[in-house]
């Protein structure tokens, strides 16, 4: 799984997802030791790195939509996958619902 996080972050910075979803930003791949997050307005990047390695904790569980530290993240289990294109078209997925999340939140 760890080959792939890198060619996530890329791929979804060439496909131009935040052209047609803006606000997509946070989201979390993880498996059953680490939660490998990108793009949390909470933790700062470290050099080279495009994201933030967490110890597992229940609260990354299914493939959804959380409020970690109270921000929208998308999180999808590697585990549950054995490629590359469903492991990125399920992540893509739920980035979708943080979209969809804070249009319906605006127009309340």
């Amino acid at each position: 799984m760890s080959q792939y996080l890198n060619k996530i972050a890329n791929d979804l910075t060439k496909d131009k997802i935040e052209f047609y979803w803006q606000g997509f930003k946070s989201y979390a791949i993880y498996d059953k030791t680490y939660v490998y997050l990108f793009n949390h307005p909470k933790f700062k990047s470290d050099g080279d790195k495009l994201y933030q390695i967490l110890k597992w904790n229940n609260q990354f569980t299914g493939g959804t939509l959380i409020l970690y530290k109270n921000y929208p993240t998308a999180i999808v289990d590697s585990e549950l996958f054995n490629n590359y294109q469903s492991l990125y078209s399920i992540l893509v997925h739920e980035l979708y619902w943080i979209h969809k999340t804070r249009n319906e939140m605006r127009r309340c």
